[in-house]
């Protein structure tokens, strides 16, 4: 095997290492995109870790609220990925009925995820709720309402919608990718000419 062979097949070795090893991950955004509240400044999202199981203390991420977007947003850390064991979704504490159409799970500036509201706040998503009246996804409209009094709402999400979550960070695999094609499609193209 000539020098030249065993050059090219250390740089395909490094772009595809480059690619696989997550270095880093991206920061995971939930947001809920809501069409009527009348309180949306005191959203929390509170979680639990492998080595703290309870919620509570400093475990807790304020939403971003966007009235013109209408949208409430949470900004889960990096370095939380993969470490999240439980969440639950706290409402403000007024009574009041608030109504979501969806929601999303972005990272690295793209969706991962999108559920309508009606999934998302189905059974299989949460299970507990605190201060919660009613969960209704009328047959006839995309929004589900929920109805909540001012003691401490809550809804806790289940497992499932936790390891959504959790899968949810974004490791820039489909960058590297993009960055690793051209890369090895320019050394391609440099060897083409070359022989030319």
């Amino acid at each position: 095997m000539n020098k030249k062979k065993i050059l090219y097949a250390g740089i395909a070795i490094l772009l595809i290492a480059f690619c696989v090893i997550p270095f880093h991950s991206s920061n995971c955004i939930v947001r809920l995109h809501y069409s009527d509240i009348d309180e949306a400044d005191s959203f929390y999202l509170l979680y639990a870790t492998k080595e703290e199981a309870e919620f509570g203390g400093d475990k807790t991420i304020e939403a971003f609220v966007n009235p013109e977007g209408h949208v409430v947003e949470f900004v889960i850390p990096s370095e939380l990925n993969g470490d999240i064991t439980a969440l639950r979704l706290d409402f403000p504490g007024v009574d009041q009925t608030v109504s979501f159409d969806s929601v999303f799970v972005l990272s690295g500036s793209v969706v991962r995820k999108s559920y309508g509201a009606n999934r998302f706040f189905s059974p299989e998503f949460f299970t507990g709720t605190n201060g919660i009246d009613a969960i209704q996804t009328p047959s006839t409209e995309l929004y589900t309402y929920i109805v909540t009094s001012g003691n401490d709402p809550y809804i806790v999400l289940s497992d499932k919608a936790v390891a959504m979550i959790n899968k949810g960070f974004s490791s820039y695999f489909v960058t590297k990718l993009l960055i690793s094609l051209f890369i090895g499609g320019c050394i391609f193209l440099y060897e083409k000419e070359k022989r030319s």
